[in-house]
């Protein structure tokens, strides 16, 4: 697969990953083993590690609680500006099976830089 689009794949893949752990964090939440998995992911967007880190540090299974918490989290982490309505639309797998996406990204090959 060429670079650009395994690029883009991977990126599309971490924001549906962010997704479901916005929309349905009560349920994805309590994936322990996967969230720890995640955590050692080297997220190939800068943003969707500071959500990704927002949303550990904020450890809220409420997605209504981490959508009002999250915009003044990654403020404080330095990272004012990111597009919430990117990580709280339902789309795609973000609906689906949260083990089964965070398994195609983790399984994804990263590109080279």
């Amino acid at each position: 697969m060429p670079q650009q689009s395994q690029s883009k794949r991977i990126f599309e893949l971490e924001r549906e990953t962010l997704r479901a752990l916005c929309i349905r964090a009560s349920a994805n939440a309590r994936h322990e083993t996967t969230m720890r998995d995640l955590s050692n992911h080297v997220w190939q967007d800068a943003e969707h590690r500071v959500v990704f880190e927002a949303i550990q540090r904020l450890s809220s299974s409420d997605p209504k609680l981490l959508r009002e918490q999250l915009p003044a989290q990654t403020t404080r982490m330095g990272f004012p500006d990111v597009n919430w309505e990117n990580y709280f639309l339902p789309a795609g797998k973000a609906e689906g099976d949260f083990d089964a996406l965070v398994r195609d990204l983790l399984a994804a090959p990263k590109a080279k830089k």
